[in-house]
């Protein structure tokens, strides 16, 4: 079992979504702790007490690569400190999950239902939730439902989802067959 923890339902369901596919999914629970200060705590717990493989998935709510490295060594820190051992692993998305959808313009549109333009496409690197809001999608789970097998696809192949996907694949055992008559 791997449990995952983010800060959020969005994020739990667009998580969840892209792990679908995995053998090992159905031994992974994706937790959507509140916020990111939930979160940490929890990650620590699971590996602590529960021991069990975690990973903490979380915004970096920030851009600035040296703060990002900062809080990446720092998070890794504090969940050292838990795991004696157990495989964990600490994503950020900078600077937030949405931030995926800029990086596959074709997803981001269909999710909005149009054309999204390049200025609009520029400024969500930076600040994907406020230009979501801006284009007209101020709830991004609820716009979950349109996304389309390739659209997921997609969204799969995106570098921090992938190193998601690997460490579930690494560490969560497929379900055991079952002998039937």
């Amino acid at each position: 079992m791997v449990t995952i923890f983010v800060e959020g339902r969005a994020e739990q369901n667009l998580l969840g979504r892209l792990l679908a596919d995995l053998p090992a999914a159905a031994n992974v629970r994706v937790i959507a702790a509140g916020n990111a200060d939930d979160a940490r705590p929890r990650a620590r717990k699971e590996l602590l007490f529960h021991r069990r493989p975690a990973l903490l998935v979380i915004d970096a709510d920030s851009v600035d690569a040296d703060r990002v490295e900062q809080q990446q060594r720092e998070l890794e820190a504090y969940l050292a400190w838990g795991a004696n051992g157990l495989p964990y692993q600490v994503v950020q998305f900078v600077p937030t999950m949405e931030a995926v959808f800029f990086d596959t313009p074709d997803v981001l549109e269909h999710l909005v239902g149009r054309k999204v333009d390049e200025l609009m496409l520029a400024a969500g690197e930076i600040a994907p939730r406020a230009v979501l809001q801006r284009i007209g999608v101020p709830d991004v789970e609820a716009r979950l439902e349109r996304l389309t097998g390739d659209d997921i696809r997609k969204l799969r192949g995106h570098p921090t989802i992938a190193a998601i996907r690997e460490f579930v694949q690494a560490h969560a055992e497929p379900e055991p067959l079952r002998r039937t008559a």
